[in-house]
């Protein structure tokens, strides 16, 4: 297994006699508001889509093959979150904390518009959004930020000495992600433009956080379980 570690001066060794907490990201899987192509944000209800739920089947599958084992898992309240966290239970028994922080971002009216619709309504002007300004009647990038950051920091300082995993959704996942590098949410000097990566349907990005900061990447957006998914 590769590893990527930002730890510095400590062997491999020493650095898991230090390790105080193990996260596990999971993205939902496909949902009905993919398959209509349609702005989803923190507001939308959508389920799985009859992809989605193939995809959980494989997640699913994969879990208890490799036997994983979370202390939580702290879910999003949005419905294709719930449902693959429902499916994490049941392949690990671990508890369910639904987390309201964990939302995408809102984008307030134009939930549910189609895409060319959206773009219509909420043009990109040249050099991008801005992170501090909101979608019309919804969120910034910047409050997404500071909502999941809350969370987060509040989760890592209740839960030392756990194996927890978070089930939400790219957005939200970028932020904590963000925050493990020490990545702002923009580049100070290009405000229209942000530090993104992109996740799959229903993958796996794993962390090890060690009592002196120190972060080991075991791997990020891994979606290997669904290899051999038609689409």
């Amino acid at each position: 297994m590769k590893i990527s570690s930002f730890a510095t001066g400590l062997s491999y060794v020493r650095l898991l006699e230090v390790i105080t907490l193990e996260l596990t990201l999971i993205r939902h899987a496909h949902s009905q508001g993919d398959v209509d192509r349609v702005v989803k944000g923190g507001r939308m209800e959508d389920a799985l889509s009859d992809k989605g739920m193939k995809q959980l089947g494989l997640l699913k599958e994969r879990l208890v093959e490799e036997r994983w084992q979370f202390d939580l898992v702290f879910v999003s309240p949005q419905r294709r979150a719930r449902q693959v966290a429902e499916g994490v239970r049941k392949a690990t028994g671990a508890e369910l904390i639904p987390g309201e922080r964990l939302k995408e971002i809102d984008c307030g009216d134009l939930t549910g518009s189609p895409f060319k619709e959206a773009e219509r309504l909420y043009p990109r002007p040249e050099g991008g959004h801005r992170s501090y300004e909101p979608m019309p009647g919804g969120e910034s990038v910047l409050d997404q930020t500071s909502r999941v950051s809350s969370f987060f920091m509040e989760m890592l300082d209740k839960h030392i000495n756990k194996k927890l995993c978070i089930v939400s959704h790219g957005g939200t996942m970028n932020v904590i992600v963000r925050l493990l590098y020490g990545l702002p949410a923009t580049k100070p000097r290009f405000p229209g433009s942000t530090h993104t990566l992109r996740f799959a349907d229903t993958s796996i990005s794993r962390f090890s956080i060690s009592s002196s900061d120190n972060i080991v990447t075991w791997y990020i957006n891994d979606s290997c379980h669904l290899r051999g998914l038609q689409e």
